[in-house]
This record gives structure tokens, sequence and C-alpha cells, in this order.
């Protein structure tokens, strides 16, 4: 029979893995968010004739409402999948010895990590997409108001701002491993549960390496987008600029 400290450690972990992946499913629907603003302000741009407001058209109401079901399905499929998995806690005081219990945390552990590399994968693809739109958006933005190139001398981003966000987002990053490590290890003794745990520690390795991966990327794809917003706010200054000095002459 599993120990006390089996029990209360599993439902440690269990409530770590819940938090992330309802974080999760928290950023994939902000993304989600995101990149439907973003179809929508491109159409608004690109669709002739131009409309004097933005609004939605049947076609973007039909869209979010198909993005909003899609969303909740997966919602329930990845935190109503603990009604046919029973959660770890639960699986541990079932364990009738270490065997057991060392069979119900693989396969516990082995979906988890399914649905993070899943996530992970979901966020990079879902702003690559975003920043794709993005740069279109900027491109019809220089048609329609017939810029061709902007001067690059004035106006780029602050190194200063620059530093606090590599900052802020080292934070992030710091802050969330560090309450997973107080939630894991506040009132923890060694178990058997504990030892197979550590067991496992390449395949937590393996999952925090492709992170890393997925994180230059995502980076890389950020900076991509700060660059073309930051375009973008420039091209609208100066057609703003050109305008008034053309309702002043």
């Amino acid at each position: 029979m599993p120990s006390p400290d089996d029990i209360a450690f599993a439902e440690r972990l269990f409530r770590a893995e819940f938090g992330i992946e309802v974080a999760g499913l928290f950023w994939i629907a902000a993304e989600l968010a995101i990149l439907f603003c973003m179809l929508v302000a491109r159409f608004h741009v690109e669709h002739r004739p131009a409309q004097p407001a933005m609004s939605l058209d049947p076609r973007h109401r039909r869209q979010i409402h198909r993005w909003i079901a899609a969303f909740l399905l997966l919602t329930a499929a990845v935190l109503g999948r603990h009604l046919v998995i029973s959660p770890l806690p639960a699986a541990v005081s079932q364990a009738t010895n270490e065997q057991a219990l060392a069979a119900a945390y693989a396969t516990r552990i082995w979906v988890h990590n399914g649905v993070w590399f899943a996530f992970v994968t979901a966020w990079v693809v879902l702003e690559t997409v975003i920043v794709y739109h993005g740069w279109r958006t900027y491109r019809s933005l220089r048609r329609l108001f017939h810029v061709e190139q902007l001067a690059s001398a004035s106006g780029s981003p602050s190194g200063l701002a620059v530093i606090l966000i590599l900052c802020g987002a080292f934070a992030a990053v710091t802050a969330t491993g560090a309450l997973r490590a107080v939630i894991l290890t506040t009132g923890a003794s060694a178990g058997a549960l504990e030892a197979v745990h550590e067991e496992f520690q390449p395949l937590r390795d393996v999952m925090g390496f492709y992170l890393r991966l997925a994180g230059v990327v995502w980076i890389t794809v950020e900076w991509v987008a700060a660059f073309y917003l930051w375009r973008g706010w420039r091209l609208l200054r100066h057609v703003a600029v050109r305008r008034g000095a053309m309702a002043d002459a």
C-alpha cells in the first residue's frame, strides 16, 4: 500500500500539472483571440470598397463560433480525460505494490508530457501565423497609402525598452519554475512515488530541451512582430503628418 507521503506527493504533483495545463489552455485561447483580431484587421484593410468602421461580417461571425466550439472541445478533452484516466492521487491510493504505482505514474506522465508537447507546438504555430498576417497587413497598408519606404534614422526602439522586456520575460520564466518547485517540495519527504518521479527525469529533460528550442523560435517570431508593429506605427504616423500638412496648405 502507498504511504501517506506518496499520496501527498501525488496530490502536489497533480495540482502542479493541472495548473500548467490550465495555463496552457488559457494561452491558446489568447493566441486564438489575437489571431482572430489580426484576420479581421487584415480583412478591413484589404476589403474594397473600404468600410468607414471596422465590423464583423457573417463569415467572421461563423468563424469565431467554430473556433470557440473547437476550443471548448479541446478543453473538454484535456481536462475531461481525468474522468477516463483517474487522477494521479486516486491511482496512487489504489496501487497495491510499487510496480502498480510506477505503472500508474508512467501512464500519466506520458499523457501530460504529450499534452504539453502539443501545447508548445500550437503556441509557436499560432504565433507564426499571427505574425504572417500582421506582415501582410503592414504591406497592404503601405500599398493603401502609397508609401514605398520609410526612413529608418529616427524612432528606433529604445535599447532600455529591449532590456526591460528581456528582464521581464526572464523573471516570468524564473517565477514559474520557482512556483512549481515550491508546490512539489513543500512538505515533501522521500517516498516510493518520489523515487519513480526521479526516474523520469530524462523525459522531463527532453521536454525542457524542446521547450527551449521552441522558445528560440518564439522569441525570433516575436521580434519580427515587434519590428513590423513599430514599422506600422511609423507608417501611420507618417501618413497622419502628411495629411495634416496637406490640410494646412
